[in-house]
């Protein structure tokens, strides 16, 4: 049923209310008026008493003065207290003795007075003060306020009275001109005062402290007694309001009550006509028998009109047995709270046919004079098809939201000449707020967007929204309530335009993109990393070949007895530097996982337990260092020099990162991952068992922006000079090169970790130990070197022939197999390089195999053979050095292979 009301009751009610609101309003202003007036009342009272006191208290100064004046001053005996008046000694006779030999001394009316008010001032709490621009007594000097009171008795002024504050207490200051006299002429006639001048001023400080306390305890008390009779009088309006306004609403809700049965009957009568409604009249009895029912009843249901009222079926027959409870609960429930009228929830009924209808049902409550329910009077319609259009509008949206969810997608529907904005909880949910978090509208999603995306995406969007572009999208990031950044592929359109073709209506999705994102990010840099690899690789092994030289050549040098001694210093400092070039092209070749490794079965936890104790000279005292192991077997196949190296660089890196100290943890435990995490450097979910190893400092932390390019090549923060660059990277590529993984977690002023996943060695064997490298001398043997570049392959023959080995050279592969062939009887070993332009080392390798099995090969090079070196030691060949190699390396796998044991 359509509701109406009575159009005058709403400014009836509204003026009444402005009425009493005018009311209220005016007696405030009165009671608040009243309260100004007594306040200032109560000011003006205890001004008046403070004036009048402190007159009185200065006339009864002025009195003590007077007398002593006419007397000429009082002689009192001397004592401490009571001194002879140093500035009265002009006066004749100021001090004099008695007959009995008492010492007396003449106290003039100022010195009385002053005695008085500083001996019993506390007596009646007034400060009396006498002053004067001509001083006597310099301590009697005015202070500002008195100065001011002084010069003004000059003008001529006869008395100045002000309230004040004296060292922030308030005070009520009075001064009067003191007037020479003749009696004054005895004490003051040497500085010039006639009768009649001005000579000083005679004032009283009154403390107020007192009397604005009492007047405060009177204001509280009018306040009081104001506020409640204004209290009272806004209960009485309230009251009085109320009682007529609900006098007014009754009125007119019988006017309204009145309307709306007119509205009603004219209603019923309109659909009735018009065939879309049944009307019902039940009785109130079990299973709502029909009294009456409209004509029209069997077009919905398929009963006649006299199949109802003759009873031959009752209405709760044709309700659905799933329904009829819920209809009889709702009955009940509007009886109980006495409503008159009420609208049942859609309900279905069985047709004749057996076909189900939906119905609305209004039903109105007739009572008879007794005030009990006789009948219930109410129309049926028939909802059948707006059901089933809900139903397919119900089932859409479902599989809409369904389609939604799993493509985890977020909507958003704007509304574009209001602003407002309806984002599902999806939108919210993908940058981690609740939906009540975000306000609806644009502007949420405008502070969100990355500043720097924001100008590229508000030019898309307009461009759409002008009409230049069939969809908008963008890929843009926003800001998640964490903090972080998140990547979004944003897609609208505008579904809505007016007449001029402005938009009214957009509507688009949200798709978190953000892993895609870091994936293709991981991909370039992964791109980048892999070719400045190969590059360093190139460059490594050309530098390996140019420190092979130098080094060879130093060595030489400080072992031969030709060498003068002050030039061993020099020789050390060449091999020092060369070293030093060395371990960089290492760390090169360690990152671009091209090393020379040494695999053997190694014990993690011993091995990090010993790398410790070496960090000792590296890491200072206000550096804690706590290692924790878990239980557990910590066997990995691994280069231990290389993980010496990994453990060195993430020690060193913490330690640069906490120049004021800190403690820096290293842990080591067994994980099983399942691919929550990624590797930072090949972007790969890490799963499986694996061996941890966590490094974490309390240092400085890294920040979002530098993270990613921390493992890059020659990346640093630090100063020129501190560090080159190339740890970390060493680290990934290390790590990468024994198959495993790398994660940093890092927060900025609280610290980093570095974690490090190592595969556990399948098969548990016992390590070889290596052997001690120490210098071996040949027997004269004879070894043929063959090297492309000419420096190295001179220093190698000069360490070979300081060892003691006879030596045949060659350039070349095709230069090798001709000496070899030719001298092949007197050859006892073939050293070769790897890498040679006409002929490499491996098909020099099958060309002297092929000519003799039994031939001993080694091969140099600077970076990995690979599956090569695999195959060529599987083929026969004996051993491969990395260079540079030490003169002590080279000596022991030359002594070796010649002596029948293999170096691998």
């Amino acid at each position: 049923m359509n509701s109406q009301t009575n159009p005058t009751a709403e400014p009836i009610l509204t003026t009444v209310t402005r009425y009493i609101w005018m009311l209220a309003v005016a007696w405030t202003i009165i009671i608040a008026g009243l309260l100004a007036w007594n306040l200032w009342q109560n000011r003006q009272i205890t001004q008046q008493i403070a004036v009048a006191e402190a007159r009185a208290n200065f006339n009864k100064d002025q009195a003590f003065r007077f007398w002593a004046t006419t007397h000429g001053g009082v002689y009192v005996p001397v004592d401490e207290q009571t001194p002879p008046n140093p500035y009265l000694s002009h006066v004749p006779e100021r001090d004099i003795e008695t007959p009995s030999g008492q010492q007396l001394t003449l106290m003039n009316p100022a010195y009385m007075v002053r005695q008085m008010n500083e001996r019993f001032g506390e007596l009646y709490g007034v400060v009396g003060h006498i002053t004067s621009l001509q001083l006597l007594r310099p301590e009697n000097a005015p202070d500002d306020w008195e100065r001011v009171a002084l010069l003004a008795f000059e003008q001529g002024e006869r008395e100045v009275l002000e309230f004040t504050e004296i060292d922030g207490e308030p005070y009520l200051r009075l001064m009067q001109p003191m007037i020479t006299q003749e009696g004054c002429l005895k004490c003051h006639g040497h500085q010039g005062y006639k009768v009649g001048d001005v000579r000083g001023g005679v004032g009283v400080a009154l403390p107020m402290a007192s009397l604005l306390a009492s007047e405060r305890q009177t204001n509280i008390a009018n306040s009081l007694t104001l506020g409640s009779l204004w209290l009272l009088g806004m209960v009485a309006l309230v009251i009085g309001g109320r009682s007529f306004n609900r006098r007014i609403v009754e009125r007119n809700q019988a006017v309204t009550n009145l309307q709306q049965a007119h509205h009603l009957l004219q209603q019923e009568r309109d659909m009735y006509i018009s065939g879309s409604v049944v009307v019902f009249k039940w009785r109130n009895r079990e299973n709502w028998p029909v009294e009456y029912v409209s004509a029209n009843v069997k077009e919905m249901l398929g009963y006649t009109a006299m199949e109802f009222v003759q009873e031959t079926i009752l209405f709760a027959d044709i309700v659905h047995p799933e329904d009829i409870m819920r209809v009889a609960d709702e009955v009940e429930a509007h009886n109980q709270n006495h409503v008159e009228q009420f609208e049942h929830q859609p309900y279905r009924v069985i047709r004749q046919d057996g076909e189900v209808v939906w119905v609305l049902d209004h039903t109105t409550v007739i009572r008879d004079d007794m005030d009990r329910i006789t009948h219930y009077l109410g129309y049926l319609v028939d909802i059948t098809e707006l059901k089933k259009s809900e139903e397919v509008v119900r089932i859409s949206e479902e599989r809409l939201g369904l389609t939604l969810k799993s493509a985890e997608l977020g909507t958003w529907d704007w509304n574009i000449p209001t602003g407002e904005v309806v984002f599902n909880e999806r939108w919210a949910q993908m940058l981690g707020y609740t939906l009540d978090e975000i306000a609806p509208d644009v502007s949420s999603w405008e502070v969100l967007v990355h500043p720097d995306d924001l100008p590229e995406v508000t030019a898309v969007l307009n461009d759409h929204l002008e009409g230049h572009t069939p969809i908008y999208q963008t890929e843009h990031r926003l800001r998640a309530k964490s903090g972080e950044w998140k990547w979004v592929l944003d897609t609208g359109k505008v579904l809505e335009r007016d007449k001029q073709g402005q938009p009214i209506r957009a509507i688009g999705v949200h798709q978190d993109i953000t892993e895609r994102k870091q994936m293709e990010l991981q991909l370039v840099r992964q791109e980048r990393l892999a070719a400045v690899g190969q590059l360093s690789a190139g460059i490594a092994h050309d530098f390996n070949n140019i420190l092979t030289s130098i080094l060879g050549f130093v060595q030489v040098l400080q072992l031969s007895p030709d060498t003068p001694t002050s030039m061993q210093s020099r020789l050390q400092k060449i091999n020092d530097s060369g070293q030093r070039a060395a371990h960089l092209v290492r760390q090169i070749l360690d990152f671009s996982q091209k090393t020379v490794r040494q695999l053997q079965q190694v014990d993690l936890s011993s091995l990090v337990e010993k790398s410790i104790q070496f960090l000792d000279p590296i890491i200072p005292e206000n550096i804690q260092i706590n290692y924790h192991v878990q239980p557990g077997d910590y066997l990995i196949n691994a280069d231990p020099s290389q993980l010496q190296q990994v453990i060195t660089n993430l020690a060193v890196n913490a330690r640069d990162a906490m120049p004021a100290g800190g403690e820096l943890q290293i842990a080591l435990s067994r994980a099983e991952s399942m691919g929550k995490f990624y590797c930072v450097m090949c972007a790969q979910p890490i799963k499986g068992e694996w061996i941890q190893l966590r490094v974490t400092d309390t240092g400085s932390g890294i920040a979002p922006d530098i993270l990613p390019q921390i493992f890059e090549p020659f990346f640093s923060t630090k100063e020129v000079g501190k560090g080159s660059g190339l740890g970390l990277s060493q680290v990934s590529g290390i790590v990468g090169q024994h198959q495993g993984h790398t994660r940093v977690e890092s927060q900025v002023g609280q610290g980093t970790t570095f974690i490090i996943y190592w595969p556990p060695a399948q098969v548990e064997q016992e390590a070889a130990e290596p052997e001690p490298v120490q210098l071996r001398q040949g027997a004269g043997e004879t070894i043929l070197v063959v090297e492309d570049e000419t420096a190295v392959l001179e220093a190698i023959t000069a360490i070979l022939e300081y060892l003691g080995y006879q030596v045949l050279t060659a350039a070349t592969g095709v230069e090798a197999i001709t000496i070899f062939e030719a001298s092949q009887s007197q050859i006892d070993l073939v050293l070769s390089d790897m890498v040679m332009p006409d002929m490499d080392g491996e098909a020099l390798f099958q060309h002297i195999k092929a000519t003799n099995p039994d031939v001993k090969m080694i091969m140099m090079s600077g970076y990995p053979l690979g599956d090569r070196g695999a195959r060529l030691l599987e083929q026969g060949l004996v051993a491969w050095l990395q260079k540079p190699m030490s003169l002590e390396r080279l000596s022991q796998a030359v002594s070796q292979v010649l002596s029948g044991n293999r170096s691998h």
